[in-house]
């Protein structure tokens, strides 16, 4: 009997056009019903079905059609589902593209697949330098672009798709040097989710959490498998799914199935989990160690498939954690919904009943057109099948039929040096040739080593020189760089070993087996006399990461040094830290430490960070210790202070959200801090200078939030400038300090100078109400963290100001004016601020420390105000003029003398 087991369950999703078109009937009758979730917020199924026919309506606007390739280039957010739904309700192929990947890498997948459209945001565009040479560019954080969305219109658009149209195109590691996008269509979509259907796989109930990258064949099962089910779907951030946080966010978001690589899910703690009731394992090879621990209590799905046969090929489930006497790890299963395995020699033929041989699929799920331009390679490892009429797929694996029609994989081919790492394809062919297109190497091998998660890409290089000496440091610096550009990071060996020449064997082949062990001295290449310029804490740092990675003691490093280039993966992070806390007392956070690129300097600015945070004393001594005597405060605390912990409670638990903190300008307020062309320093030591108790108050809240943020949380912080009225109708505040003071010049005929104080050339900032919330929503929708200031840099002078009130305005010195305050409606509440000193080594008056304050013209960190808004603004003392006409009820009681001038 010949070893060819089929999955012949019928399939009635062939009569659809397209796969939105059941997903439009899912929403029709679950509106209501959540459909998207994730920390930016939430969409239910008609909210998204709306977000999606409007995107699908403007991309087919601007001619993006049937098979017109649309590339989406997003971080994880709810954004990128959006994106991929509209491009098939108008019948274009969908290109995911990851935003870590080097510029030149995804120019090159837009280019061999013909892009028509880029889906992306202004910072990618800025970061990659990204180009469409024929195409459209959307950048959906462009207001002009998001108001045009809006305006579309919401209703279901007809479909033109059919299941032989192309779907998707993901591209995967190549042996030429570039990857190779792989063509699948609605038809292998529907098979595949047709099979999770009639499987139950995934029900309407279900939580699904989308765990791969968009840029993985994974993402197609959760996002349709959820979305065409009825189910929900989380997305998550990266942060949320990295191996310390997994579990954490689980069993916050009460999780019941996801699809999960075995080398992450080896790194996590197991924790009880009630509602997570079904994991399948894809990617890699699992272990019975894994089944076992995490099938225990709910069902666990080995899946098989490669990218070629869309996502999944076989499946074998284990309940309980039971694995069945005479089964193994490495047992895939049975063939999904239509689909055949044949296990073939090497000459195409199928091979009897327990003999190994080529793992073969064949059924709708495989890729129709194959690779992108590449018929070659397809005539190589696809061929036709006229009795199924489906495509064929070899996929170089080695298996078997076992007695009971289940099929065991055993491996990959001889002839193929495919690697898997981290449920990564890696082609070693690919790496080698960017390193060999450096001009000074002769020649490269790369190979994987080590074992599940120490397992790591090691390149063993031949210098090009002629007996000169080789500066191994330099080499290896050109190298990583030449690859960052050209790989994704996953395929960067974190191992560069400068050989003399490869080892070769008897018959003059490589010999990989004879290639020293790296675990002995890995990173020789980053040995040079500058190990002297390390301070003694980077040396402890150093001595540490050594030890937590396995490393021999005596290996030298450089400040420069990185976490990656001594060879640690994301799978070792939490570890690697834990240890490295523990061994130098700090406490770092996986936040902080969890990129590849942190060198020992970084580790050690940020120890030295915490050190200075522990010695500086805390908020509570801080507010005990500034707050002024002689503040009058209702609940300033209680708001201020006390409600920022809240919210910094509020952010951090659960799921940690993003913060956006709008604070003030006026934590600057009196420290003398606003000198040398307004250029600030920073205020965490400056705080003992601020003058009113709502700016100390203020000081400390922003010292938590930026404390939150060190701590790895992700904090933005707004200072807004002085606030007026909306420019909807310029109505201010009957009690703002702006407007009470020139309230009682039209009340007094009578206005201050201020040459005897030093307050001449007072500016004033005039910043809409309106105008700076526009501006925050815009921050946060960025992500942004840090610190930006919200300010119209077009001030203008008290003098100017007093000017538009009007010629009749008389004028006199401050202290003869100051008599006048306590007879002022408008400033005889306020008398305190005009006469009593700030403290009692200051007798300014907080009024006099007002003026002798610089305004802010520009500022050390991004962003004030973006030029495009700036240029809405109307001219400064246009503004001033609407703000007096738009108060007119406040200022028509203030006169007791002729109308200002701006009235006549």
């Amino acid at each position: 009997m010949h070893a060819t087991i089929f999955e012949d369950r019928p399939s009635c999703f062939f009569q659809r056009h397209a796969i939105t078109a059941i997903f439009e009937e899912v929403a029709s009758e679950n509106p209501e019903k959540l459909a998207l979730v994730s920390r930016c917020g939430t969409l239910s199924y008609a909210g998204l079905n709306e977000r999606v026919n409007q995107l699908a309506r403007h991309l087919r606007s601007l001619g993006i059609g049937l098979e017109c390739v649309v590339a989406v280039a997003l971080e994880r957010g709810i954004e990128y589902v959006v994106a991929m739904l509209a491009s098939w309700k108008i019948g274009a192929t969908y290109l995911p593209l990851d935003q870590s990947l080097p510029a030149k890498r995804m120019q090159y997948m837009m280019s061999d697949s013909g892009t028509s459209c880029l889906v992306t945001v202004k910072k990618i565009i800025e970061e990659k330098s990204l180009k469409l040479k024929a195409g459209t560019t959307l950048c959906l954080d462009e207001e002009e672009l998001i108001d045009r969305l809006r305006a579309c219109p919401s209703a279901d658009i007809s479909s033109v798709a059919y299941h032989d149209n192309l779907a998707y195109i993901i591209y995967t590691s190549g042996t030429t040097g570039n990857p190779k996008g792989v063509a699948i269509t609605h038809g292998s979509v529907f098979n595949l989710v047709d099979d999770i259907r009639q499987s139950r796989e995934i029900e309407p109930s279900d939580r699904v959490l989308l765990f791969s990258p968009f840029c993985f064949d994974a993402s197609i099962r959760d996002i349709n498998g959820a979305l065409v089910l009825g189910a929900s779907l989380y997305v998550p951030e990266e942060e949320e799914i990295l191996p310390s946080n997994l579990v954490k966010t689980i069993a916050q978001h009460r999780i019941t199935n996801s699809v999960i690589t075995p080398s992450v899910l080896r790194t996590c703690t197991l924790e009880h989990l009630p509602d997570f009731k079904t994991i399948v394992l894809a990617g890699e090879a699992a272990d019975a160690s894994l089944i076992r621990t995490w099938g225990a209590g709910r069902k666990l799905i080995n899946a098989y498939g490669p990218t070629e046969a869309t996502v999944c090929s076989t499946k074998r489930v284990y309940y309980d954690g039971q694995i069945p006497s005479g089964c193994s790890a490495s047992v895939i299963g049975n063939p999904i919904l239509n689909t055949i395995i044949s296990i073939l020699d090497d000459d195409d033929i199928p091979v009897k009943h327990g003999e190994v041989g080529e793992i073969c699929v064949t059924g709708p799920g495989v890729s129709r057109p194959g690779y992108l331009n590449m018929p070659q390679l397809n005539a190589d490892r696809f061929r036709d099948d006229s009795f199924c009429q489906c495509r064929s797929y070899k996929t170089r694996d080695l298996g078997r039929i076992l007695p009971n029609g289940e099929v065991e994989c055993l491996g990959r081919k001889a002839c193929t040096r495919q690697i898997k790492l981290n449920g990564q394809r890696i082609e070693p062919e690919e790496v080698e040739n960017v390193i060999r297109s450096a001009f000074n190497v002769l020649d490269v091998v790369v190979i994987s080593q080590g074992v599940a998660t120490t397992c790591s890409l090691c390149a063993y290089v031949v210098p090009a020189h002629e007996g000169s000496t080789v500066n191994r440091e330099a080499l290896t610096a050109h190298l990583k760089e030449l690859m960052r550009k050209n790989l994704p990071s996953y395929s960067i060996p974190s191992v560069i070993e400068v050989i003399d020449a490869l080892p070769l064997s008897a018959n003059k082949k490589l010999d990989i087996k004879a290639l020293s062990d790296p675990a002995f001295k890995k990173v020789r290449c980053f040995r040079s006399s500058r190990e002297t310029l390390l301070t003694p804490l980077e040396k402890k740092i150093a001595a540490a990461l050594l030890e937590a990675l396995d490393l021999p003691t005596e290996q030298a490093v450089s400040p420069g040094t990185t976490y990656g280039e001594l060879g640690g993966s994301s799978l070792q992070a939490s570890l690697v830290l834990r240890r490295l806390n523990g061994s130098i007392g700090c406490k770092i956070q996986f936040g902080q430490f969890y990129r590849r690129d942190i060198s020992i300097r970084h580790l050690a600015d940020l120890i030295l960070g915490e050190q200075q945070q522990q010695a500086s004393p805390p908020p509570d001594d801080l507010l005990k210790r500034t707050i002024l005597p002689r503040d009058i405060v209702y609940n300033l605390e209680e708001a201020n202070i006390t409600g920022t912990i809240e919210i910094l409670r509020f952010a951090s638990t659960l799921t940690q959200k993003r913060l956006t903190y709008i604070s003030t300008l006026a934590v600057f307020f009196g420290i003398g801090n606003k000198i040398h062309c307004g250029i600030e320093v920073p205020v965490n030591n400056l705080q003992s200078g601020i003058v009113t108790g709502y700016a100390q108050s203020k000081w400390v809240s922003e010292q938590l939030v930026l404390e939150y943020a060190r701590l790895g949380g992700h904090a933005l912080v707004l200072r807004p400038g002085r606030l007026l009225g909306s420019t909807w109708n310029y109505k201010c505040p009957r009690d703002d300090f702006t407007i009470r003071l020139i309230a009682s010049i039209l009340e007094m005929g009578v206005a201050p100078n201020f040459d005897d104080i030093g307050g001449k050339s007072w500016q004033i900032d005039l910043t809409p109400v309106d105008f700076c919330a526009r501006l925050a929503h815009r921050f946060s929708l960025q992500k942004k963290t840090g610190i930006r200031h919200i300010i119209n840099k077009e001030t203008i002078s008290f003098e100017a100001i007093v000017k538009s009130l009007g010629e009749h305005i008389q004028r006199m010195p401050y202290r003869q004016w100051l008599q006048l305050v306590t007879q002022s409606a408008h400033l005889a509440p306020l008398s305190s601020l005009f006469h009593e000193p700030v403290s009692d080594q200051d007798s300014r008056s907080v009024f006099e420390v007002l003026l002798q304050t610089k305004i802010f013209r520009y500022s050390s960190y991004e962003a004030i105000v973006p030029k495009d808004d700036t240029d809405q603004l109307p001219l400064t003392i246009q503004l001033l003029n609407n703000y007096l006409e738009g108060n007119l009820d406040i200022f028509s009681n203030s006169r007791k003398h002729n109308t200002p001038s701006v009235w006549n």
